[in-house]
């Protein structure tokens, strides 16, 4: 693993990673920031949205939210579209995998 060179140039505690085509509502970083540090949290992630709305999309989307909640007591992980990171806690796990 090697350094993610957005988080060695980044300036703040908390770095946010975001897939190219995440669209984040508005507000998002207001309130996700706030809950990041009123909780005192190294890492997070959040709940997934479809972008279309179809129904099907919102129900398999609910399906993965669900499952990432029940398996957070035994094997805490989190998709790759949206994490919060402390900044000391991304270097010590040393940034992302570049070769995955």
């Amino acid at each position: 693993m090697g350094a993610t060179p957005g988080a060695e140039v980044a300036r703040g505690d908390v770095l946010l990673f975001l897939d190219a085509d995440v669209l984040p509502p508005p507000y998002f970083l207001a309130c996700t920031l706030s809950e990041f540090e009123k909780r005192r949290l190294v890492v997070a992630t959040c709940r997934s949205w479809p972008y279309d709305g179809k129904s099907v999309d919102s129900y398999l989307h609910e399906i993965a939210n669900w499952y990432i909640r029940m398996l957070r007591p035994f094997s805490p992980h989190a998709p790759g579209f949206c994490l919060f990171s402390r900044r000391w806690a991304h270097k010590a796990a040393e940034g992302f995998d570049e070769t995955l």
